[in-house]
């Protein structure tokens, strides 16, 4: 089914949107530059029958330039853990989106996509972690597309608000101290390198 909004909701909205109008017992959030490989589906069921008390499973992916056409392993790959990982995930948003696939009752569990947060996919890593264990197939099982320009990846700005949100709402628990050192490294390295200028200069 098809459901065409008439104008832009956001994706926290347009997921809890979608959900809602949904009945499977596995979600698969997926944006529309990027696309699953053919047995990802088959891998993923197959994982929740030997792992039924997981909350989610995820996996490696390709990267795939629109512009140049290169394909690549995503850098992530070294990050990837499964099992408990709130502590982790705290720290540092290292799940791959691409591909991943949640249960139908984990949601239910946690609730649904928090339609406040920029970075939707990380909040909700975090309240999956705190409930159930998370799934990872060490398998390229998606290609993430990547445009110049249009990724949100590329956006300081943005991902700066989108974790200061995050942060500010799971301030409770001390790895949120790490991610914060992290975040202003990276913001540091991208002004630095990108934007050399007076406003760089300042931060």
């Amino acid at each position: 089914k098809t459901f065409i909004n008439k104008e832009s909701r956001g994706i926290s909205a347009n997921m809890n949107f979608l959900y809602n109008h949904s009945k499977g017992l596995f979600i698969i959030p997926l944006s529309t530059d990027d696309w699953l490989t053919s047995d990802n589906i088959e891998e993923k069921i197959n994982y929740f029958k030997q792992h039924p008390e997981f909350g989610m499973v995820y996996n490696n992916a390709w990267s795939y330039n629109y512009d140049t056409g290169e394909k690549k392993v995503c850098l992530k790959k070294n990050r990837f853990k499964g099992g408990w990982v709130l502590k982790e995930i705290l720290k540092k948003n290292f799940i791959s989106t691409a591909g991943c696939m949640i249960q139908r009752r984990t949601l239910e569990t946690v609730g649904l996509f928090d339609e406040n947060s920029l970075l939707e996919d990380w909040d909700m890593w975090i309240r999956i972690a705190e409930k159930f264990p998370i799934g990872f197939i060490d398998k390229e099982l998606a290609f993430y597309g990547i445009k110049e320009g249009v990724n949100t990846t590329g956006n300081i700005e943005y991902l700066s608000k989108g974790y200061a949100y995050v942060q500010n709402k799971y301030s409770h628990y001390k790895e949120i101290q790490e991610s914060k050192k992290y975040i202003a490294r990276l913001e540091s390295y991208y002004y630095a390198s990108k934007e050399p200028s007076l406003k760089s200069l300042l931060f």
